[in-house]
């Protein structure tokens, strides 16, 4: 872990923000005695007889009481950044301490259905995404989201991913600046939706000679009759006529603006956050291929992304003004402003439609990568997975659960190849469903190009696939046996279609023993003769006579429990062979159940 690291940045970063407070507050004094003294001296100027200077002094302070309101503007951003800032490095200091509470725990994620994400508790509380997110969009979410469900299974793209993360990993300061503009409230996924279907339909304003026409030629009335009537050749209903007539057009094609606006509307501060976080993408120096590809996406037209979304956040901007209504009625009454503003999108929309996504796309990558980088900066002895080109193996030497300390995390030698299965014996408690999920998800680290928990790791690639938790379903009429009848069934169908790593928590929990048995064994008969590879953890005894039956295929592991006078005690290390040791009948006597 890299406490003292943090602890460095924190003190630093609130060294500055102190001063940066300091200045916050001058100017803050400072505008109000320039807005106090502005209204006092143009007063007393006016009443001493000097109108013409009372203007000019009234409007030089009016000058310097916004250029004051600007530089306080950029005085408060730079102080809500440095508090981000703060706040990050803090997080990651709570968190190696154990508290996750303030983390996001991905609920919106889980789904019981998936082949292997809820039996691995890859989402929800003290999960595993709740522990590695880092991200400051929904589109970096949903891509890291995206990783642990359906990682890369060819090894160029977890090789890419590999380099990509670990060069992030070392860009700590980079990679807290990204998350400190990306920080406040995380957009709706709806509103990202809502923008990208904008961009989908149809322009109206700017393929109209009339609206083209229309759109420069009334305003440009409207300033003539201003004019006429102070130069006395116009009278002045005429600039009353030109005004209806343009809040008539307005009118007129109200529901596209409303259509728009619905669409793109309030959206000024989500598109200048993506502008920021596309800005720090652009500055940086990166050197990785994946990372050089994704950058490159960037520039268009010899404008660069953030450049552009920052323009498109102006416009929308400048169209949610039209929801004063006291300013809508002057701004289209004298410019068209509604429809102004609609044929700006449109412009902007024909300029850069066939790339948003893309730049999307990389803000999605580039989030979900911080996190990851983030993940093995804060875990330096973790390892990079070695890809193994050929047949599925997994060699590793000290693996261990990510999400249990260092200081208690018991690790195991594992090595597996493909057609092999292990069967885990042990009694209750002793490691068996912990050793399950610690596998997994080290291999699913590993396809997803992240540090893995172990000393050393070589594995290929896989599709993966498990029955651990299945669930029971009263708006189905379904019950839990038939549940996971209905599972085990998806794993064989699985590999039937191709390898698949298959790991089984105590299958037919709900019938008789012998019944257990005997359709344990054969399941397990089934997996061999597809070819599959996994682990299967059981109380069964009986089935680790299997490994006589199939001594190519079948190896036995177990979990032991040591009993001694009242206690139990648990190494939780992986060994030879059948367990020998049951804890009900000593755990029920202990609770007085018995």
């Amino acid at each position: 872990m890299n406490k003292k690291a943090y602890e460095d940045l924190i003190q630093q970063y609130q060294q500055t923000l102190t001063r940066v407070n300091r200045t916050y507050s001058i100017l803050s004094y400072s505008r109000l005695i320039c807005f106090l003294l502005g209204i006092a001296i143009t007063y007393f100027v006016f009443q001493a007889g000097y109108e013409s200077a009372s203007i000019f002094v009234g409007s030089l302070l009016l000058v310097l009481f916004m250029y004051l309101i600007k530089i306080h503007t950029d005085v408060a951003n730079q102080r809500e950044y440095l508090q981000h800032l703060v706040d990050i490095n803090q997080l990651e200091i709570d968190v190696q301490a154990g508290k996750r509470q303030d983390l996001d725990e991905g609920k919106e994620y889980i789904d019981p259905m998936h082949p292997y994400s809820f039996d691995l508790d890859l989402f929800g509380r003290a999960s595993i995404f709740q522990y590695i997110n880092r991200c400051s969009t929904i589109l970096g979410k949903n891509q890291l989201a995206d990783a642990l469900k359906q990682p890369p299974t060819q090894a160029d793209e977890i090789l890419g991913r590999q380099a990509a993360i670990q060069e992030i990993e070392g860009k700590l300061n980079w990679s807290q600046h990204f998350q400190a503009v990306g920080q406040g409230k995380i957009e709706e996924l709806g509103e990202i939706n809502a923008l990208l279907t904008w961009l989908k339909e149809p322009v109206k304003y700017v393929h109209s000679r009339l609206y083209k026409v229309l759109l420069w030629l009334m305003p440009l009335l409207f300033v003539l009759t201003i004019v006429g009537w102070f130069a006395g050749f116009s009278p002045p209903h005429l600039i009353l006529i030109v005004f209806l007539l343009e809040l008539l057009v307005v009118g007129w094609n109200l529901k596209t603006t409303n259509d728009h606006h619905a669409q793109v509307g309030r959206k000024s501060r989500l598109l200048n956050k993506y502008a920021a976080l596309l800005k720090a993408i652009e500055e940086e120096q990166f050197e990785t291929e994946l990372l050089l590809e994704l950058q490159a996406q960037l520039s268009a037209s010899g404008q660069s992304a953030s450049e552009a979304i920052n323009q498109l956040g102006t416009i929308t901007y400048y169209l949610d003004q039209r929801m004063n209504a006291a300013a809508a009625l002057i701004l289209n009454g004298v410019v068209l402003w509604d429809l102004q503003c609609v044929s700006r999108l449109e412009k902007w929309k024909l300029a850069y439609q066939s790339q948003m996504e893309d730049w999307f796309r990389v803000i999605a990558n580039l989030d979900a990568f911080v996190s990851l980088g983030r993940f093995g900066y804060n875990h330096p002895s973790f390892c990079r997975a070695e890809l193994q080109s050929e047949d599925f193996v997994i060699d590793s030497v000290e693996l261990g659960h990510p999400l249990i300390p260092d200081e208690v995390r018991v690790n195991n030698d594992v090595d597996m190849k493909q057609g092999e299965f292990l069967i885990i014996t042990g009694a209750n408690m002793a490691g068996k469903s912990t050793f399950l999920r610690t596998v997994g998800v080290n291999l699913i680290l590993a396809m997803m190009g992240a540090p893995v928990c172990a000393k050393q790791y070589r594995f290929a690639p896989i599709q993966m696939i498990s029955s651990v938790r299945a669930t029971d379903s009263l708006v189905d009429n379904e019950s839990y046996f038939y549940a996971e009848l209905k599972r085990l069934k998806t794993i064989i169908d699985q590999l039937k279609e191709g390898p698949a790593f298959v790991i089984v928590d105590e299958m037919l929990r709900g019938t008789n023993s012998r019944d257990k048995q005997t359709g344990s064994r054969r399941f397990i008969e089934n997996l061999i003769r597809l070819h599959g590879v996994g682990l299967i953890a059981t109380h069964d005894l009986a089935l680790g006579k299997l490994a006589d039956d199939y001594p190519k295929n079948v190896r036995n592991k177990r979990f032991e429990v040591a009993i001694e006078g009242e206690e139990l005690f648990f190494d939780y290390k992986l060994q030879e062979g059948i367990s020998q040791n049951l804890n009900a009948t000593f755990l029920m006597e202990q609770m007085g159940i018995m």
